[in-house]
């Protein structure tokens, strides 16, 4: 199942989008089990994550920005058969959120490919 597409705002990214608000997912470079939990395990110990739906295959997580405050949505969804993560942050206010949901997946993918669970990209 494709993630929701942005909605044509500059606050929003997605793996599954073409175009500006195309962002490339997470590539496997481990099994799909330990490059999952080591997502969940690197949003639980992040300042500002907080998952609010967590199954198998799919997180729904919420972020705060540490100075205004203001909510994005995260969703990420597992994809074996692929080898990847699929990957989307939009924010719940505003037209524009000066880059920082790219910025925040893009620290997230330096992080587990740190790691080791993901490809550079």
């Amino acid at each position: 199942m494709p993630l929701p597409p942005c909605p044509g705002t500059p606050n929003c990214v997605c793996s599954d989008d073409e175009g500006a608000s195309h962002i490339a997912p997470l590539r496997l470079r481990e099994e799909a089990p330990a490059a999952w939990e080591g997502l969940v395990q690197a949003l639980t110990t992040q300042t500002g994550f907080t998952i609010t739906s967590r199954g198998s295959h799919e997180l729904r997580v919420m972020a705060k920005t540490p100075i205004l405050g203001f909510i994005d949505d995260l969703i990420f969804q597992l994809r074996p058969e692929l080898g990847e993560i699929a990957i989307r942050s939009e924010s719940r206010t505003g037209y524009w959120d000066l880059g920082t949901n790219r910025r925040r997946l893009e620290t997230l993918r330096r992080v587990l490919s740190a790691q080791g669970l993901i490809d550079r990209g």
